[in-house]
């Protein structure tokens, strides 16, 4: 029983020799110190000696010796155990008798607590937890690259569906294309047969004149003469009232536009949704300005031309205009209608002229002739009526293929516009 401190070489000396000899030395202390750090030094040497197992004989431990009539040490010894990725130790207590200790014939050492093996032991837990980590985040790793790689994939999956749904879409719009030009080309077929209509019942009526008043054969010429003039002024009267209307309606839809003013000079704003046909085509010498910008009173140096590789950026941003200057288009067609209008009074007081003129030089002779005109005027209305019927029935086969482009327009248009929305 060690009572008192001695010196470290003498308590190494002491279980050296003992352990030569294979006798076993318990070590009784009559107090214990949990704490490593206020443990006297030499105490903890011979209880580290001893398998971490630290035997003491104090009162506690004599009265429960004389009430048992047997020896009853309290045993402190400590235990190892994992705390994840570490091992932890703390000290635990029992008293026990001297039948309770194991003899440790290979190292002559006497204890009741093994602490070697729970520090293997716990040691062997926090390795299976590590390795166990290691696993887990190898797994976790492989299935992060594997998300990853599956992500790529989509996007890349996607970006492929979106380059194939944009040449779907030019090819749908070239079809569309395709076909409006079909119905543009068919419409004016029918304004040429409802022209020709027009000029057929024209003829009727000019031949029955002529049947009522026996223009004879001799007279057709200068009748043909003046139809042609006549046809002349209506072809050109109706092109310069076509035009008219369509620089009035293209002036209409400049004057709807917003305006927005910029170093001293007028710009119309272009509505990028609906614009945008225009826009790309013209995009050259259109202009474009950021809003928030300072503008100047006069100069312009927030507007910019339009470069074409700048319109996929332009074209979904909210805070970019697109301007064009319409002052030049603007004057070309008030100048341009001021001409179509007076050639249009022209042409109009040339078909009154040629009208009293046709008259004034047919009655006369009308009068005179009938009878040797009557067979060929016959003839004539037969081939105008005939005229007229094939006239009428090639309206009816336009206006039946009219309708079904219109309804294959319509299939198109559809397919066409759903991906845009």
């Amino acid at each position: 029983m060690q009572l008192s401190t001695t010196w470290l070489d003498v308590i190494t000396a002491r279980q050296h020799f003992y352990k030569q000899q294979k006798i076993f030395i318990l070590w009784i202390f009559n107090e214990f110190e949990g704490s490593d750090d206020f443990r006297k030094l030499t105490f903890s040497d011979i209880i580290y000696t001893n398998n971490s197992n630290a035997f003491i004989f104090n009162q506690e431990a004599y009265a429960r010796s004389v009430a048992q009539k047997d020896l009853i040490l309290k045993c402190y010894y400590r235990e190892y155990y994992s705390n994840f990725d570490k091992v932890r130790s703390s000290w635990s207590s029992t008293f026990i008798t001297l039948d309770q200790l194991y003899f440790d014939q290979s190292n002559a050492a006497l204890y009741y607590f093994d602490s070697a093996t729970s520090k293997i032991k716990a040691k062997e837990e926090v390795d299976t937890f590590l390795k166990q980590k290691k696993e887990r985040e190898r797994k976790e790793q492989l299935e992060y690259d594997k998300l990853v790689f599956q992500k790529q994939d989509l996007q890349e999956k996607l970006k492929n569906s979106r380059v194939n749904q944009e040449e779907l879409n030019k090819e749908l719009k070239a079809h569309l294309s395709e076909k409006k030009s079909l119905l543009e080309k068919l419409t004016s077929q029918r304004l040429k047969l409802e022209n020709s209509d027009e000029e057929a019942r024209l003829m009727y009526q000019r031949i029955d004149i002529l049947n009522k008043h026996a223009v004879p054969p001799s007279i057709l010429e200068d009748v043909l003469v003046h139809q042609n003039r006549y046809k002349t002024l209506i072809t050109s009267l109706k092109g310069l009232k076509g035009e008219l209307a369509d620089r009035e309606a293209r002036l209409q839809n400049i004057n709807k536009l917003e305006t927005k003013t910029i170093g001293g000079e007028c710009y119309q704003i272009l509505d990028k949704v609906r614009d945008w046909e225009f826009i790309i085509q013209n995009h050259e010498d259109l202009y474009c300005f950021k809003l928030g910008q300072p503008v100047s009173l006069f100069s312009d140096p927030a507007i910019q031309r339009i470069v074409s590789f700048q319109l996929d950026q332009i074209q979904f941003n909210k805070t970019i205009l697109i301007l064009a200057n319409f002052k030049s288009k603007i004057e070309s067609h008030r100048a341009r209608l001021e001409v179509l209008n007076k050639e249009i009074g022209e042409n109009e007081n040339d078909l009154f002229q040629l009208e009293h003129s046709f008259l004034s030089a047919i009655n006369p002779r009308l009068r005179e002739t009938y009878n040797e005109s009557i067979v060929a005027l016959e003839t004539q209305i037969e081939l105008a009526e005939a005229q007229a019927s094939r006239c009428e029935q090639n309206l009816k086969e336009e206006d039946e293929m009219e309708k079904h482009y219109k309804t294959e327009l319509q299939k198109y248009k559809y397919v066409y516009e759903d991906p845009f929305e």
